[in-house]
């Protein structure tokens, strides 16, 4: 497509390890004798002398070597070990694309919360959250943004990329190909922004396509795919830990929920800011912007993303299994966004509300009097632990 051929080169982290062989060398002491057959000593004959016998300094130095050169397989063989423990852990991929919405203290929230708990590599595409400075070379953009990431999430960042979000020309070409372009204007809407208005839809799925593209790079490297593709937001604050993907139906998308209209599983459709989803399903989670370009997206009169995304699942046949919420959006006071109108608070969180109702749940989990229980397969909840130990 065309926009895959204006992308910057990729940005990768990786570690290479050196492997010093000691090869060692034994030094066998060799006699060589000359035996005289007629010789005599004291009328007996005299004892050949042992072909071969090492000397005991030879042979101290043999051991040591042995002692040694075993030494060192055993740690070789620990260090595979430790590192396949590693690539074991890491069968989850987090993945975050989007606009540039980022802060230290939430990103270790993100850290300590989701990334740590799932064992996951992090995966990201970010853009600018507004136009860059046309007087900054090309080649440091994102620079900065990248190395705040890798401070925050360490050795579990994969890959980085930064992009610049098409224009609204590129845009209307690329979904000009299809024909169904006046199709989805007619409906109406937030799908098609910033070409149908305000707002940036258009750009974020275009972002977790290409991210799905460096999650299916790294998964052909390593030789193996990822078990679950998290997806999630730079500017969702976690208080409590994402619960065990064990717990999660793998034939299913999992979202949380809250009490707001836009994370019910009514006709609001479903919440769009984070999903657990399942490898066999990334395809279809993660292909909107390919639906949108091919012409086949299941649009619908005035749909929102929300709705737009609960369209995508119903189609294609994907369970959705829900959660409580134990995050919530920040609030939009260190950058712009697309409710940038709602009222700051003390506490950072976009809505007081939301706030209210996660720390309700997260509470019983940051104290441990609370846990994770599967319900059924759709359906986790949190529920108190029976004796549990009263603070």
């Amino acid at each position: 497509m065309l926009l895959e051929q204006r992308l910057p080169p990729l940005v990768t982290t990786t570690t290479t390890t050196a492997i010093t062989t000691l090869t060692t060398f034994t030094t066998t002491t060799t006699t060589n004798n000359n035996y005289n057959n007629n010789n005599n000593y004291n009328g007996e004959q005299r004892l050949p002398p042992l072909i071969g016998l090492q000397s005991p300094t030879s042979q101290l130095h043999g051991a040591l070597a042995e002692q040694q050169e075993q030494q060192e397989q055993e740690e070789q063989e620990q260090q595979q070990q430790k590192q396949q423990q590693q690539q074991k852990q890491r069968e989850v991929a987090v993945v975050f694309a989007g606009s540039w919405r980022f802060s230290p203290s939430t990103a270790a929230k993100i850290r300590a919360h989701l990334v740590d708990p799932l064992g996951a590599a992090v995966f990201a595409v970010m853009s600018a959250a507004s136009k860059q400075d046309q007087s900054e070379p090309k080649e440091s953009a994102g620079a900065a943004e990248h190395a705040s990431f890798a401070a925050a999430f360490g050795r579990t960042l994969e890959r980085f990329r930064w992009v610049e979000d098409p224009s609204r020309e590129e845009l209307a070409e690329e979904l000009a190909e299809s024909g169904a372009r006046e199709l989805y204007e007619a409906m109406g809407g937030l799908v098609l922004t910033p070409l149908s208005g305000p707002g940036g839809m258009l750009h974020s799925y275009w972002k977790m396509h290409l991210a799905l593209g460096l999650v299916k790079q790294h998964e052909l490297e390593r030789g193996r795919p990822f078990d679950w593709i998290v997806l999630s937001r730079t500017d969702l604050i976690w208080v409590a830990n994402h619960p065990p993907l064990s717990l999660m139906d793998a034939k299913a998308v999992w979202i949380p929920h809250t009490g707001r209209k836009h994370d019910s599983d009514g006709l609001d459709g479903l919440c769009d800011w984070h999903a657990a989803v399942p490898r066999g399903l990334a395809e279809v989670y993660f292909g909107r912007w390919l639906m949108l370009v091919q012409g086949v997206a299941p649009a619908t009169p005035l749909h929102n993303p929300h709705v737009f995304l609960r369209n995508v699942l119903r189609v294609s046949g994907a369970p959705v299994g829900r959660f409580p919420a134990v995050a919530g959006l920040e609030s939009c006071s260190h950058w712009s966004c697309f409710a940038s109108w709602t009222r700051k608070d003390a506490s950072n969180w976009r809505w007081s509300g939301e706030r209210l109702e996660v720390m309700a749940v997260a509470r019983g989990l940051q104290s441990g009097r609370s846990s994770w229980i599967r319900v059924s397969d759709t359906q986790l909840r949190v529920e108190k632990i029976r004796n549990a130990t009263q603070t």
